[in-house]
C-alpha cells in the first residue's frame, strides 16, 4: 500500500507544477498591470490638473529623432514578446526534465527539493520578465507624447490585469495547484501513517487500523476527483455569469 501511495503522490507532481506555472504567471503579470494602471491613472489625472506634458527626451530631441526611437521600441517590444513565448515552452522543458527515478525511499524528498527549486527559478525568471515590462513602459514614457500615452497604457494594462483575472478563474489556475498540493500533503501524513503502524499495532488492532487507513485513502482520492470536476464546472459557470452580468449592467 505505501508503494501506491507514493506513485499516486508522484502521479500528481506534473500536474501540480504545470497549474502552478500558469497560476504563478497570471498571479504576477495581473498584479503588475493593475499597479502600472492605477499609476498611469494618477498621471493623466495629474496632467489634467496641472495641463502639463511630461516629456524628457523627446521635448528636447530633434523631431526627427522620435521615429527612430519609436522604431527601437517597436522592435524591443517585439523582442520581448518572442523572447516571453520561447521561455514559457522552455519552462514546460523544465518540468518535463525533473527526474523522479531516486531510490523509493527518497523519491519523495528528492522531489519535494526539486520542487521548492522549480518555484525559485520560474519566480526569478518571472521577476526578470516583469522588470523589462516595466523599462519599455518607461521608455515609451520617456519618447512620446505622455498626454497621449498615459490613457493609452492605463487602458491596455487594466485590460492584462482583466483577461489575467479572468483567465486564471475559468481555467482555475490557482484552484487546481492548491488543489493537487493539499492532495499530496494529505497523501504524505497518510503514508506516514502507514510506516507507524507495525510498530504501534499487532494482531486484530492491526487489521483494524489497516482498514481505516485504506478507507482515508480511498476517500482522500474521491474528494479530489469531485473537489476538480466541481471546480471546472463552477469556475467556468462563475466566470461566464460574471462576464454577462457585467454587461448586462452596461446597458443599463
Amino acid at each position: 500500500m505505501e508503494l501506491r501511495i507514493t506513485k499516486k503522490i508522484l502521479a500528481f507532481e506534473e500536474a501540480k507544477l504545470s497549474s502552478y506555472v500558469d497560476h504563478l504567471a497570471s498571479r504576477r503579470f495581473g498584479t503588475f498591470s493593475l499597479f502600472i494602471g492605477i499609476i498611469s491613472l494618477f498621471l493623466v489625472i495629474g496632467q489634467k490638473l496641472a495641463w502639463a506634458d511630461w516629456d524628457i527626451l523627446t521635448a528636447y530631441s530633434h523631431e526627427g529623432l522620435k521615429p527612430i526611437l519609436l522604431g527601437v521600441w517597436a522592435t524591443l517590444f517585439i523582442s520581448s514578446l518572442l523572447y516571453r513565448v520561447y521561455r514559457y515552452k522552455n519552462i514546460s522543458t523544465w518540468i518535463a526534465c525533473l527526474s523522479f527515478n531516486a531510490k523509493a525511499d527518497k523519491i519523495l524528498k528528492t522531489t519535494s527539493e526539486q520542487y521548492k527549486g522549480f518555484k525559485k527559478k520560474l519566480s526569478k525568471e518571472l521577476n526578470w520578465l516583469i522588470i523589462s515590462d516595466f523599462f519599455l513602459i518607461i521608455f515609451l514614457l520617456l519618447i512620446t507624447n505622455s498626454e497621449n500615452a498615459c490613457p493609452i497604457i492605463a487602458a491596455v494594462t487594466l485590460a492584462v490585469f482583466a483577461f489575467c483575472y479572468f483567465l486564471n478563474k475559468q481555467h482555475g489556475f490557482t484552484r487546481a495547484w492548491s488543489r493537487y498540493e493539499k492532495t499530496q500533503d494529505l497523501l504524505e501524513v497518510l503514508l506516514w501513517e502507514f510506516t507507524q503502524v507495525p510498530t504501534l499495532y499487532s494482531g486484530h488492532n492491526k487489521d483494524k487500523r489497516m482498514a481505516v487507513l485504506h478507507e482515508k485513502y480511498v476517500q482522500i482520492i474521491e474528494t479530489q476527483i469531485h473537489e476538480r470536476q466541481r471546480d471546472i464546472i463552477g469556475d467556468y459557470l462563475s466566470t461566464n455569469d460574471a462576464a454577462f452580468s457585467w454587461v448586462k449592467s452596461l446597458k443599463k
